[in-house]
């Protein structure tokens, strides 16, 4: 532009589909940020065929309208990495979530200055987000201030960079190689704590957790770390991936139940018919089972209390509602999210033992009830707006919906247990969205955090052990 004095100092990095440069404007040096236009197109076009394969799969009965709906969105997270507004705009949130510690007195490190561990030192740590230019920003270019430090996966420069550090809690000494090797171990212990603490109070947090996005400069008696790269950040309001898993497992089971209960009346149907061709609705034929007395031990087995001889009423009905496979299915979960920390993943435990007692299939929907009040919100693709039904009635249509699909589904206790979770999860899927709610999605960035603070926390454990 004219008055305005541009230079290029060098690369100073490149990414996936960025690269950071080190540019003088006006006599002042800044770091921008530029985008690949030819990568920007190819990840675009990418997202095209995705949503393509998406809506293949649903016409398919491979995903419901929901898993529609919360991909789409993971596809558009993706996607909006490639304007650079968004990150500024997530780069300016996370300013003010890391300066609220670091207004408080910021944080610490405890550095033991000898191996024996003798003597402790308290070495004062500041956490910060580079400063961000809109004036001089656009869509395709991010303007910020320049660091004088390395990223924390540059473990050469990391290294070259304490030795030449001598503060005064060290006597002005250099550090030495275990020095060094105890104090990276110690700052990428506590990028680990603060990340997940700043991710837990704020319920916003950098989806992209990785080494490089984290730069340590040092000053004269203190260490300073500069989170950066903010272009995919997420809600972690978003529903509890445990949970999700324990009220799928809920579904699951109570399709099974209805699936049993849906043969075991159709054998007494049939042969209070004398007939081998039987064309009862399911709901026939339940209320059929839940009324007839004994007959060759069928309604004892299946756990039907009658009450003078009147018709139970299917919501009354009563069975486990997990299995022991579904409980470890549920744990497993839990153990894949537990690097993550209790206060950002809720416990299910009280769930768990809920599911423990045996419950009545009303007791069931109205769990599930809960969880869709909780949880779920209103569908982008509904349309309009609409009402959430009344307890009541959610059971009244759930129920005859969860039927059908025991129903139609002839072979389905014979079906593995991800299958399962499948054919009954889509068509429960299919029903919430019918109300105009979807899952609020999150999943697949979810997951991709978890794995990366699993890559982060080994890492640092191999640093420290080996």
């Amino acid at each position: 532009a004219e008055g305005v004095n541009i230079h290029h100092i060098k690369v100073l990095g490149r990414g996936t589909i960025a690269q950071i440069d080190h540019v003088r404007i006006n006599d002042k040096d800044y770091a921008v940020k530029t985008l690949s236009p030819r990568l920007v197109w190819a990840m675009k076009s990418d997202a095209g065929l995705a949503r393509g394969a998406l809506l293949l799969a649903k016409c398919w009965g491979k995903i419901s309208e929901t898993d529609l709906d919360a991909l789409s969105r993971d596809i558009e997270k993706i996607i909006q990495e490639t304007d650079l507004s968004i990150e500024l705009q997530n780069t300016r949130r996370q300013t003010d979530i890391f300066n609220k510690p670091s207004t408080d007195g910021g944080y610490h490190l405890e550095f033991y200055r000898e191996v024996n561990m003798k003597e402790c030192f308290t070495v004062p740590v500041k956490f910060k987000v580079p400063r961000v230019y809109p004036d001089l920003s656009s869509t395709n270019s991010l303007v910020m201030e320049i660091i004088d430090g390395f990223s924390l996966d540059r473990n050469e420069e990391i290294n070259n960079m304490l030795l030449s550090w001598k503060p005064d809690w060290n006597d002005n000494k250099p550090f030495t190689p275990p020095q060094i090797a105890m104090f990276t171990y110690s700052v990428k212990s506590l990028v680990m704590e603060v990340y997940l603490e700043a991710a837990r109070e704020n319920e916003f947090i950098n989806a992209d957790f990785q080494l490089g996005n984290f730069m340590m400069k040092l000053e004269e008696n203190k260490v300073v770390v500069y989170c950066i790269d903010h272009g995919h950040c997420i809600s972690v309001r978003s529903p509890s991936p445990t949970a999700k898993s324990l009220h799928y497992a809920l579904i699951k089971t109570l399709v099974n139940f209805f699936h049993s209960r849906c043969r075991i009346a159709e054998d007494i149907a049939r042969d209070a018919v004398g007939s081998g061709d039987v064309s009862m609705n399911p709901l026939a034929l339940i209320e059929e089972l839940a009324g007839h007395e004994q007959q060759d031990g069928k309604a004892e087995a299946i756990h039907v209390t009658l009450k003078s001889k009147e018709a139970v009423r299917i919501r009354e009905l009563t069975y486990s509602p997990l299995s022991y496979n579904d409980i470890q299915h549920i744990e497993s979960t839990i153990e894949n999210y537990e690097i993550l920390g209790k206060n950002f993943i809720p416990s299910v435990d009280d769930d768990i033992e809920w599911c423990k007692s045996t419950r009545s299939v009303e007791e069931v929907c109205h769990k599930l009830y809960d969880w869709l009040k909780s949880d779920w919100v209103q569908s982008e693709r509904s349309g309009n707006e609409r009402a959430f039904p009344c307890k009541d009635d959610f059971v009244n249509r759930l129920i005859p919906t969860l039927f059908k699909v025991a129903f139609e589904l002839k072979e389905f206790d014979k079906l593995d247990f991800e299958t399962q979770f499948e054919r009954s999860g889509i068509p429960f899927d299919d029903f919430v969205h019918g109300m105009g709610l979807s899952f609020p999605g999150g999943d697949l960035a979810l997951v991709r955090l978890t794995l990366l603070v699993e890559e982060f926390n080994y890492a640092r454990l191999k640093l420290a052990f080996g």
